[in-house]
């Protein structure tokens, strides 16, 4: 749900966010069939959303990706460094995550 929250709060304009980077599913490895009933429910497409989302919840459940984290314990990192910087009255660079 966090990734698909995500991805649409992103599109639609936010521009800041906290996230655990090392946890986070990228939304294009999130399964189809879950995305779409994920997006029912976040952009209330369907009166039935909540009850098709339950229908899944349990096949998917534990089953996300493992992946190489390296990558996000960097940009992690760097968020930090970034944040320390602007607490410090420093101009930190804009962070941006690879590939979304």
């Amino acid at each position: 749900m966090h990734a698909v929250f995500l991805y649409h709060a992103i599109r639609a304009g936010m521009d800041m966010g906290i996230v655990n980077a090392g946890s986070l599913t990228l939304y294009d490895d999130v399964e189809p069939e879950l995305r779409e009933r994920v997006e029912d429910v976040l952009l209330n497409r369907r009166a039935d959303s909540t009850e098709r989302l339950l229908e899944i919840a349990e096949q998917v459940k534990g089953g996300g990706k493992k992946r190489d984290t390296t990558k996000d314990l960097a940009w992690a990192r760097a968020a930090g460094e970034a944040a320390h910087l602007s607490r410090t009255g420093a101009r930190p660079q804009r962070i941006h995550r690879g590939g979304h």
